[in-house]
This record gives structure tokens, sequence and C-alpha cells, in this order.
């Protein structure tokens, strides 16, 4: 008898139909995994909280440095000089006591101060003062190089007498520093 006819043989890859099966999860795991992962890096940061604000004394007194070193006073320019050292003080205490301190008047201001506890300078000393920072400014009054100086320190009296006080350090003893 002759040989038969070729018949087609099937042969099953298990190998390969694994590999291929075991391919396609991977990429469908892989896909969600990376989907994931940046999601998670293009998340919201959470902001880091701002400094904290710093004392209006510290302000106050630096711009009253600046003042002084500006050389206003040596050119003479003293009506901007005494406006400078205005806008600290007024700037200052509403920052201080709680209220709008270059936009108020003086008599709101001195209204404010009546009412802020603790305040530490006598009110008809710092209403002079005002009173004569607005004769500078609004009655075009020229002042002198004295009253500039004096309108200085002035200011950093009324800065430095309403600033809270500051703790002491601790100290040890000397029982405490020896354990």
């Amino acid at each position: 008898k002759p040989n038969p006819p070729a018949r087609m043989q099937r042969e099953e890859w298990v190998a390969a139909e694994r590999a291929l099966s075991w391919g396609a999860i991977g990429v469908v795991v892989g896909g969600a995994l990376a989907w994931l992962i940046y999601r998670w890096l293009k998340r919201p940061k959470p902001v880091p909280p701002p400094p904290p604000p710093r004392p209006p004394w510290e302000v106050a007194l630096e711009r009253l440095d600046e003042a002084r070193h500006a050389g206003l006073l040596e050119t003479q320019r003293f009506s901007e000089f005494f406006d400078r050292v205005n806008d600290a003080v007024r700037q200052y205490l509403g920052a201080r006591f709680g209220f709008d301190g270059l936009e108020s008047t003086t008599d709101e201001t001195l209204a404010a101060l009546r009412r802020a506890p603790h305040f530490g300078l006598p009110l008809p000393e710092l209403a002079v003062f005002l009173q004569e920072c607005d004769l500078v400014k609004f009655a075009d009054m020229t002042p002198s190089l004295e009253e500039c100086e004096r309108a200085l320190r002035e200011a950093e009296h009324v800065i430095r007498s309403t600033m809270p006080p500051v703790p002491a350090p601790a100290t040890f003893g000397p029982q405490e520093a020896r354990a």
C-alpha cells in the first residue's frame, strides 16, 4: 500500500500561549501602575506654612533706621524725613494694637489707643507727637534739623515703651549646672 496522503498536524504551543497571556496581563497591570504613579506624582502638594509675621516693633525700628540713614537730613528734606518717621509710628501703632494706623486720623488713632489694653505710654505725650507730625504733613510747616532729630528720638521712645516685655532667658544655678 502506498503511503497515505499528508495530513496537517496541529501543534499546541503551550509555552507561547502562556507567555502571551502573561505578557498581556503585565502590559495591563504595568499601564495601570504607571498611571497611578503619574497621578501620585502630579497630586497637589501641601503648601508649607508661611513664615510667622515679623513683630511690628521690629518693622517699625527698621523703618526708623532706614529714615535715619536715607540721607534726608543731609540734603535738608526735613518734611519728607518727618513724614517717614510719622508713617513708621502710625503703621506700628496700627499693627500693634489692631487698627489701620496709616489710614486713621490722629483723633481716630488716639481713640483706638484708649481702647487698647496695656498701652504703656501717656496719651497726651503721643497726641503732641502726632499733632506735630500733622502740622508738618498738612500745614506745610518746615521743621528744623533739631525738630527732626527730636521726632526720631520720640518715635523710638514710643515704639520701645509700647513693646511687650521680653521674657528673661532661663538661668541655671550652680546645683543645676552640675547635674
